[in-house]
C-alpha cells in the first residue's frame, strides 16, 4: 500500500468498475480479478510476490475457480476488492492488510464449499458400513464380558 502510484490506483479502480458494470459477466470478473491481483502484486514491489501471482492467477485451477464464481462470490470479491482499494488509496499497510486476510478467508471457505458440493455432485461414494443397533452391540460387550 505504501508502495502504490497513481497507475495502481487508477487501475485498482478500473478493475472495481468492471465489476460493478459486468456484474454478471463471467469474462469480466476472471479479467478484474486478475488485474485486481496482478496489479496489487506490482504495487507491493515485493519480487516474489510480483513474480508468484500473475503465474498463480494464470494456472487452471484459478482460471476455473473464478470462471465458476457465482453472484454471491462475486459480491464478495467486489466488496473486499473495494475495501482493499481504499486502503491502498489511503496507503494505509495495516488495513490493506486486514482486508486482504478476510479476502482471502472468503477465498479460502468458497474454495472449501466448492470442493464439497463437487464431492457431492461427483462420483457416488461407497456407502458407509452399516452399524449394528446400539442393543446389539451392548449385548455383544456383555456376553464378552463373561
Amino acid at each position: 500500500a505504501l508502495r502504490a502510484t497513481d497507475d495502481h490506483l487508477n487501475t485498482l479502480h478500473k478493475t472495481i468498475r468492471m465489476l460493478e458494470e459486468h456484474p454478471d459477466s463471467t469474462e469480466a470478473f476472471v479479467e478484474s480479478n486478475r488485474l485486481f491481483h496482478q496489479t496489487l502484486a506490482q504495487a507491493s514491489g515485493n519480487p516474489y510476490v510480483r513474480g508468484f501471482l500473475p503465474d498463480f492467477f494464470a494456472t487452471e485451477v484459478m482460471s476455473h475457480a473464478a470462471g465458476t464464481a457465482g453472484p454471491v462470490q462475486r459480491s464478495f470479491a467486489r466488496f473486499f476488492h473495494g475495501k482493499i482499494t481504499d486502503a491502498v488509496g489511503r496507503h494505509d499497510g495495516k488495513e490493506a492488510a486486514v482486508w486482504m486476510e478476510a479476502h482471502l478467508s472468503q477465498l479460502e471457505s468458497d474454495f472449501l464449499r466448492s470442493a464439497e458440493v463437487e464431492r457431492v455432485d461427483g462420483p457416488a461414494l461407497a456407502p458407509p458400513a452399516r452399524r449394528r443397533p446400539r442393543s446389539a452391540r451392548t449385548r455383544s460387550r456383555r456376553t464378552l464380558r463373561r
